[in-house]
């Protein structure tokens, strides 16, 4: 439908070549931008970003992650297809998924999760007035699809992206999934509802187990009486046994990984090219940035009149070829005319020579028939001429 069309798609990929746990990372960020991402992209180790930025066009691509590694950093390259900006960034510490899920006792992982877009939570954002955190609000917002209140079903709520803006202006992304437990009920009660049958052969009755009068839990536990804030109303029904609708359910969260923790320090115009909005280490006055804005468009000028020539000298070459071809096709038909022709004159020669012999021998034949005539006659006459003598 149109709300399919419309949502934002992504390429996550790695350029030139980079360590193995840089690719995981870049499998675990593909993995938190899903299910509008390319999953099954494979990259090559001489890929750039433009490389990218030349097929995003035709699949329908909005946003380019693009990770790269030098010896001292890594890099993370944002860029909003087609016209820009991109952010740079310099990942100054992270984590990898399974290094998360590493130090939790019981860590959470469910493939359906992933079937849906995460909800974004952008945190403190609003305290800064600098031009490049405004837009780095604006990327992290646009770079998952929107969310209408008034459509959107709870039970695909089942992920948080989380960006968090600290004091130093660097910038904590964290990834959460959204759990759901039934409160009001007792631990006992509890653990039937999410069909975990307990051992009731030492009990006499389930009022037992019910009640807790043998030694079991009674109510809530102490988790759930510190989780009080986080109870809510669920107005639909969520993924898990016991949230129903209108049932009384504690939130919780269970982070899934990567964690990221990301510097800006400089901003493009374009898609990785374009004039430089802000960096952070590198300050130029009007004057020096607006010779450098000219040696820039000098140059793409220059490599523009190159590529109309080279594009002139194919259109040339390619049209050259062409009739060279036809001609020799031309050629080739001439000769196979010409043989044709040769060859009908020769049949007809041979076929007008046999018949004029057959003529001639017809004429004799009819020549000879009518000597032999005559002579029998003369020869008769003779021969009757002798009998009267006689």
């Amino acid at each position: 439908g149109a709300e399919e069309r419309d949502v934002p798609r992504s390429i996550v990929a790695k350029a030139n070549k980079v360590s193995p746990i840089v690719g995981e990372l870049v499998r675990d960020i593909r993995k938190l931008m899903g299910p509008y991402t390319a999953t099954n992209l494979r990259e090559k180790s001489y890929n750039r970003m433009k490389d990218y930025s030349a097929v995003a066009g035709q699949l329908g691509i909005t946003h380019l992650v693009v990770v790269s590694q030098t010896q001292q950093n890594v890099i993370m390259r944002l860029g909003r297809f087609p016209d820009g900006p991109t952010l740079h960034f310099r990942i100054n510490a992270y984590s990898l998924s399974r290094q998360v899920r590493a130090t939790q006792r019981r860590p959470y992982d469910s493939p359906a999760a992933f079937m849906t877009p995460p909800l974004v939570v952008l945190n403190n954002f609003s305290q800064s007035v600098e031009s490049h955190t405004k837009l780095m609000r604006v990327t992290f917002q646009h770079m998952f699809p929107t969310i209408n209140i008034k459509t959107v079903k709870l039970s695909e709520c089942r992920r948080v992206v989380l960006f968090h803006l600290m004091e130093d202006g660097n910038v904590e992304m964290r990834h959460y999934a959204v759990r759901a437990n039934p409160v009001g009920v007792s631990k006992s009660v509890k653990r039937i509802i999410e069909a975990k049958l307990p051992d009731l052969g030492s009990l006499e009755d389930i009022s037992e187990y019910i009640e807790g009068t043998a030694g079991m839990s009674g109510f809530a536990s102490d988790s759930e009486a510190e989780d009080e804030g986080s109870r809510v109303t669920l107005p639909d029904r969520f993924i898990g046994k016991g949230n129903a609708k209108s049932q009384q359910s504690a939130m919780k969260l269970t982070e899934l990984g990567p964690r990221l923790t990301l510097e800006i320090f400089k901003v493009e115009q374009g898609v990785n090219e374009g004039d430089v909005l802000y960096h952070k280490f590198v300050h130029k006055t009007p004057a020096e940035a607006a010779k450098i804005k000219a040696k820039i468009e000098k140059s793409k000028r220059l490599k523009e009149d190159r590529k109309a020539t080279q594009e002139a000298n194919v259109k040339r070459k390619r049209e050259a070829e062409a009739e060279k071809r036809q001609a020799k096709i031309d050629r080739k038909r001439r000769k196979i005319e010409g043989a044709n022709g040769e060859q009908e004159g020769g049949v007809d020669s041979d076929s007008g020579s046999d018949n004029d012999g057959g003529d001639a021998d017809d004429d004799e034949n009819q020549y000879g028939e009518y000597d032999g005539i005559e002579n029998d006659g003369e020869y008769s006459g003779e021969e009757d001429d002798d009998s009267d003598q006689e």
